[in-house]
């Protein structure tokens, strides 16, 4: 049975990958079939060589997500480990590509879900993408207050 050894900088920092909760690494051992056990500053995973893969995916793509700014939350912990489980170590490596800054004093948002991550990426998308992908060019645009109205363009709306 292939087993990995995770080791971090300090055991408060590895403490943090699982939310310090040991309910979170019986729930690996539940979803994915992997033993995993913390002491001090390191995590050692055990089981059958591709969950034991998705297992240390996962806790890397925390690491990252911690050395990036982000508390990793109870709720980030399960959505997390349910994405490897389901879509794979892709989905969750892609997931954290999209950062939002929504001000200079707070801390970036992630998505924390394929759904969210999908939403960021077409709120980014061009006003101009959207109408050639099948939007509806009647519809509000979002770019620069432009309405339309019977198929014209205004240049203002009464509300």
């Amino acid at each position: 049975m292939p087993s990995e050894t995770l080791h971090y900088e300090n055991a408060r920092f590895a403490q943090q990958l699982f939310h310090n909760d040991p309910r979170n690494l019986k729930a690996i051992e539940a979803e994915l079939g992997v033993k995993a056990t913390a002491r001090d500053a390191w995590i050692k995973l055990e089981g059958d060589a591709e969950p034991v893969e998705r297992a240390r995916h996962l806790f890397r793509q925390l690491e990252a997500s911690l050395k990036m700014g982000a508390a990793i939350h109870q709720r980030d912990f399960t959505s997390a480990l349910e994405i490897v489980k389901t879509e794979g170590v892709a989905a969750l490596q892609g997931l954290h590509s999209e950062r939002i800054q929504t001000s200079q004093r707070k801390s970036t948002v992630l998505p924390k879900t394929t759904g969210q991550k999908k939403y960021v990426e077409a709120s980014h998308r061009p006003a101009s993408a959207a109408r050639t992908s099948g939007g509806d060019p009647r519809r509000h645009d979002r770019g620069g207050g432009r309405h339309w109205v019977r198929g014209r363009r205004a240049d203002r709306a009464i509300a």
